[in-house]
């Protein structure tokens, strides 16, 4: 559950929206928000998870079509990413 209170039940869970995501592109379009407040509201290992969910759902649906090659699209995106990172001052260290 998404609003376990222990961690590792939401890691699994924040995973497991994320995997279902990638299966079906109108789950992707419902559950993003939820990833992304995961992202923005919760601890360290559930945000990495959810980040790793939201690049995962950006290669799938919508950077796959425009960049041809996989290292580019790993450096792009990760490029990508950190700045948004940045500008929304996200920490990824658990407090």
């Amino acid at each position: 559950s998404l609003r376990h209170l222990a961690c590792e039940v939401r890691e699994k869970a924040v995973l497991a929206v994320g995997l279902c995501c990638l299966l079906d592109r109108d789950l992707a379009r419902q559950y993003l928000p939820v990833l992304l407040t995961s992202l923005e509201v919760d601890i360290g290992p559930v945000r990495r998870v959810a980040a790793a969910c939201i690049v995962d759902l950006i290669l799938r649906y919508i950077l796959k079509k425009y960049l041809k090659f996989v290292k580019l699209k790993s450096f792009f995106l990760m490029l990508l990413f950190l700045s948004i990172c940045q500008k929304k001052s996200i920490n990824f260290v658990p407090s």
